[in-house]
């Protein structure tokens, strides 16, 4: 059985074909009726008013037509069946009241937070602390090797070329060479530098020594370009588009530990 009152959108309403079918009337008159008292002056004037009791909507009947209805407020269908008499119209009004009165409190009912049975409390405190424990387990496993990667990046070791040439697996000529065809360096008298785009990040640091000259004896001061660990992270992830740069620190973690 269709109810006569339903929920549309946490209002209780009815429709003007429940109506028709329900007082028995046929629907172009229920229609009629209603769109009289929209064309009233109270519901010309008020145009936000006539929302609150009516709102016009479609429907396609059972020849596939689209046709018109009209849902309703509780005081629309008041309205309404303010001129629907007799001994049956009386007992119909009574029900649709009841109904109504139904409606709103199944609403109120809805709309109200779930009170918790002490088995549900139970339940979710449970949950709530075997995740709390999953999390702990999960930070005390990654812990170390955090610790780990912030230590080896913080370092103040330093990498020759040749040395991660090696752990990429090219020789240090190669390197060099692909490092400038790619933009990250250049040769500048006779050493190499960073272009201006790759200089500041923290990757390379200048190492001097001194050298004694074979040809007149001479002790000269050179300067030459190493790797920071930021850079030796950042060299593995060029040379491994595929990686991330947490998955080339990691890559540089594995390499560190001889995992």
């Amino acid at each position: 059985m269709t109810e006569l009152v339903s929920n549309h959108n946490g209002m209780p309403t009815t429709d003007s074909l429940k109506v028709a079918i329900k007082f028995n009337k046929q629907h172009k008159n229920v229609l009629r009726d209603i769109r009289a008292i929209l064309a009233t002056e109270q519901f010309v004037s008020g145009s936000k008013l006539s929302a609150l009791y009516f709102i016009q909507s479609e429907y396609v009947d059972s020849k596939g037509i689209t046709q018109e209805y009209f849902i309703m407020s509780r005081k629309g269908f008041t309205l309404l069946a303010m001129g629907f008499t007799g001994d049956k119209a009386l007992a119909f009004k009574i029900e649709y009241i009841e109904e109504f009165d139904r409606m709103e409190e199944q609403i109120k009912q809805l709309s109200q937070p779930k009170e918790l049975s002490r088995m549900e409390i139970l339940r979710i405190a449970v949950e709530a602390e075997e995740e709390n424990l999953k999390l702990k387990s999960e930070i005390k496993v990654m812990t170390p090797k955090v610790e780990y990667v912030d230590k080896v990046l913080q370092a103040s070791n330093n990498f020759t070329t040749t040395e991660i040439a090696d752990e990429l697996g090219m020789s240090a000529i190669k390197l060099n060479r692909l490092l400038c065809e790619k933009g990250i360096q250049r040769s500048h008298d006779g050493r190499y530098v960073l272009l201006a785009k790759y200089q500041g990040k923290g990757y390379t640091q200048v190492r001097t020594h001194d050298r004694v000259s074979k040809t007149d004896g001479k002790i000269y001061t050179e300067h030459l370009m190493v790797w920071t660990e930021y850079g030796r992270v950042f060299l593995h992830s060029v040379f491994n588009p595929n990686l991330s740069w947490s998955a080339a620190n990691q890559n540089v973690l594995s390499i560190a530990t001889g995992g």
